[in-house]
């Protein structure tokens, strides 16, 4: 006698008497459009069957066939308008007066698939700025495939972006896809492809299983000091590399940008030279090969190219431009010269990122890339020295915002390291020192002393309620080669992180104290160190239940901080703590979870009775 369950909807009758279906039993991929076998066994010797598939975990079921007298069916899989993954199969065994003796379903569902994305799948790590085969494969469809749209998504799904442009008519089954830049690791993306007819019906689509990691191209930015080097300012990403050329005033403050200089992993290297407006004038390889602009205009310009020797190679010959792309190299110009007037953000506190170097890095590489792709095509002469239209390096910084500043990681070079080199030997030595910084550590272990500001905001027993946090402490950072941590007293107030070059990063809880019951709670923090001083500021979030009163109530809470730590001098911790220990509590967030289970109590309820 067959036992009924309720699963999906649907009653599964579970093969009490020995009829069992064997394929598909769940966790099959089976094309759409396919023939599939389907197999169960009958000890007991029923004499026809019947068999139903479900494309909605048993919700409703479809008949296949009827009075089969076999134990496996050849059946002819349904095509499919989309990937059917809650599928399954069910036999019926009857006997020769035509009463049921039995019944049997797949355990799981399985798939039909009419398009499988095989490429990202999930798990993956990519470079942004580079370019990847996004791959598919495709079943029998409703239709025929006529093109195909393919998105891609940074936040786990939330927000889909088209991929632009789109690939080849029909359906090409891969596409060459230019990573998009991201500043930050981006560890929830995904890729879907969306299969459509000639009417614009969707025939067939698919997503990434699970989610691929797009990480940001190492941007190294530094600031080159002193009254001499021609060269202000670097950007490399371990390959390539851009330096900006600027005059000085006496005090080795840059005041005017007067060009570019350009070298690449492949030994391309050349120097721009520009006008008042930041238009490009004439570039110059290192074979000496020059190329001169002249006679702008809204949207042509001659280009005049010269051996070595000065003799004509090409030109001039009059090419057309892009309006916007002048509007936007003087645009960047004039943001860039207009930073340094007066000091403008070169009085920035020394070790923070530089405003003023992305935006003069952001110019370089808009004008160096550009001229690149607009002489290129015109001459082989000179190409050996012009940055290729496809370097990531000058793709990716002009992606750069303002808000991305933060996570460029920002070094001060001192003149000294070129020597005597030339130009082209400088950029080199001064991209490869910035680029050997990333990969060192700065040594923070030791004493500091830190000051503190957090607001928190908590809701408990539904009431709202806002403080603000202040406080001082000694704390002793202990590093492990590039690991750090630190704690204060009791177990829980670790702080535990990284620091890379001259940037840290770190986490641990929020919140401690007993009579909490956490579901959530986790503090983030990130800071950058600058001489004797580390900038730092984060932000967690904690929720749970509290105990109060003899029951546990539902709280949640989140807040933001910043800190200033002072690297500890001749003064020992052991006397700040002494001079500083009135104001020991409430304690730092980052340093000593302070927020306290004490705290909620005022706030829980208004009518007395918690």
């Amino acid at each position: 006698m067959a036992m009924s369950l309720t699963a999906g909807g649907a009653d599964y009758e579970a093969p009490a008497n020995g009829l069992t279906l064997t394929s598909p039993n769940g966790g099959e991929v089976i094309p759409s459009g396919s023939l599939y076998t389907i197999q169960w066994e009958d000890p007991l010797g029923a004499v026809s069957f019947n068999l139903k598939y479900s494309m909605d975990k048993g919700g409703t079921w479809k008949p296949i066939d009827a009075g089969v007298t076999e134990t496996s069916y050849s059946w002819q899989v349904p095509t499919v308008p989309k990937n059917k993954k809650k599928c399954l199969v069910k036999v019926i065994g009857y006997d020769d007066s035509g009463n049921k003796v039995g019944a049997d379903r797949s355990d799981q569902t399985f798939t039909i698939e009419v398009v499988k994305l095989t490429w990202p799948d999930g798990g993956e790590i990519v470079k942004s700025g580079g370019t990847r085969i996004i791959t598919w494969t495709t079943h029998e469809t409703k239709k025929l495939v006529e093109n195909v749209k393919l998105l891609y998504t940074k936040n786990g799904g939330k927000v889909w972006k088209k991929i632009k442009p789109n690939p080849d008519p029909g359906n090409p089954e891969s596409y060459e896809w230019l990573v998009p830049n991201v500043p930050k690791t981006k560890t929830k993306c995904g890729v879907q492809v969306v299969l459509k007819d000639i009417d614009g019906k969707t025939v067939g689509k698919d997503a990434s299983d699970g989610n691929f990691t797009i990480e940001p191209d190492l941007f190294v930015f530094a600031e080159i000091t002193g009254t001499e080097s021609p060269i202000v300012a670097v950007a490399t990403d371990g390959e390539d590399a851009i330096g900006a050329l600027g005059e000085r005033d006496a005090g080795g403050n840059p005041t005017t940008i007067t060009g570019a200089v350009y070298g690449s992993g492949l030994g391309d290297a050349g120097k721009l030279e520009v006008d008042m407006e930041g238009l490009p004038t004439s570039f110059i390889d290192f074979l000496e090969y020059k190329a001169v602009f002249e006679n702008y205009t809204e949207s042509a310009v001659d280009v005049s190219v010269y051996d070595p020797n000065g003799d004509p190679v090409l030109g001039p010959t009059n090419v057309d431009v892009d309006p916007e792309d002048l509007t936007r190299i003087k645009e960047l110009y004039d943001i860039a010269n207009s930073d340094l007037l007066g000091g403008g953000l070169s009085a920035l506190p020394e070790c923070e990122i530089h405003l003023r170097d992305l935006h003069i890095l952001k110019w370089a590489s808009v004008t160096l890339n550009w001229t690149g792709c607009l002489v290129r095509p015109l001459t082989e002469a000179i190409t050996s020295g012009l940055p290729s239209c496809f370097s990531a390096l000058l793709y990716n910084i002009p992606m750069l915002t303002d808000g991305d500043a933060d996570d460029v990681f920002m070094f001060f070079l001192d003149e000294g390291l070129c020597g005597t080199a030339d130009l082209y030997s400088c950029l080199s030595i001064l991209a490869d020192t910035a680029a050997m910084e990333i990969g060192g550590c700065a040594d923070i272990a030791g004493g500091w002393y830190a000051s503190e500001r957090i607001t928190v905001t908590c809701t408990a027993d539904g009431e709202t309620f806002k403080e603000t946090f202040s406080g001082e402490g000694p704390v002793t950072i202990n590093q492990d080669e590039c690991g750090i941590s630190w704690r204060l007293d009791g177990p829980e107030t670790k702080r535990k992180g990284k620091i890379n070059g001259n940037k840290l990063r770190f986490s641990g809880k929020f919140m401690t104290d007993g009579g909490i019951r956490f579901t959530r709670n986790r503090l983030t923090g990130k800071g950058l160190l600058c001489g004797d001083e580390i900038n730092a500021k984060g932000s967690g979030s904690a929720a749970g239940e509290i105990y109060y009163a003899g029951d546990w109530y539902d709280f949640s809470c989140k807040g933001k901080s910043t800190a200033l730590f002072t690297r500890l001098g001749s003064v020992s911790a052991s006397e700040m703590t002494e001079e500083k220990e009135a104001i020991q509590e409430p304690s730092l967030i980052f340093l000593k979870n302070s927020i306290r289970a004490p705290c909620f109590p005022d706030k829980l309820g208004s009518n007395g009775a918690k």
